[in-house]
């Protein structure tokens, strides 16, 4: 509005009303597309009241009026569902970048793995990446799980230990899963053409902020591209 004050003596009224679709665009971008609706209005009224004439009512005697207001509201329209939909874009290309970043480092450490256990400490080391907490990679050597690497104070207690059932039945289990819900671990099987390598382990800190949907993909994927290196040693 206050540009418009400037602007006025410069450019016709009609003119003006492309500047009042920076409100228009940012409440799109930060808010809900009803808030931005409600902007769009709100900005037409303010805009009939300061410059269009008789000023300062709403009357409006000018028919060409009629016409730019409802183009406003139609490109408001636009660009809010645009906006809106950028903005529910944006976070997911930044996730989507951080899944192909974490995925490719972790590619390339793998390959310079000579060992099994050289594979176990890499994907030990990117387990740390995401989070406050201990993380270790488990096998299952003589009917008993044990620390393969990774944190020697992973809290591998009795009942964290059920989880041989994962290992055994080479499923995803542990915390915000259906299979032995109750531990504090969330693990993961390295697992490929039926064959289970070990577990990759994590105990985070505040497991219902990390343990989201799109991070489970990714724990999943470095499962998998670890489980293939190790086949492939």
């Amino acid at each position: 509005m206050c540009i418009n004050f400037f602007l006025k003596e410069y450019i016709g009224s009609t003119n003006l009303l492309v500047t009042q679709l920076v409100p228009v665009l940012v409440s799109a971008f930060f808010f809900s597309r009803g808030v931005s609706l409600f902007t769009a209005c709100l900005s037409i009224l303010i805009f009939d009241f300061l410059f269009v004439n008789p000023y300062y009512t709403f009357v409006i005697y000018d028919f060409q009026y009629f016409v730019s207001f409802i183009g406003y509201v139609t490109v408001a329209l636009i660009i809010s569902s645009l906006a809106t939909r950028l903005s529910h874009l944006l976070p997911q290309i930044s996730q989507k970048e951080t899944e192909v970043g974490a995925t490719s480092g972790l590619s390339r450490e793998l390959v310079k793995a000579k060992t099994q256990k050289d594979a176990f400490k890499t994907l030990a080391n990117e387990m740390h990446n995401f989070g406050p907490g201990t993380f270790a990679v488990l096998s299952y050597d003589h009917m008993e799980i044990h620390i393969e690497t990774g944190d020697s104070d992973y809290p591998l207690n009795e009942e964290e230990r059920t989880i041989a059932w994962a290992y055994d039945n080479g499923q995803i289990a542990g915390y915000g899963t259906d299979n032995l819900p109750a531990g504090r671990g969330y693990y993961i099987p390295l697992k490929i053409h039926k064959k289970i390598f070990g577990l990759m382990a994590f105990a985070f800190e505040k497991p219902e902020e990390v343990l989201t949907p799109e991070n489970k993909e990714l724990f999943e994927t470095m499962a998998f591209l670890g489980a293939l290196t190790i086949e492939c040693l």
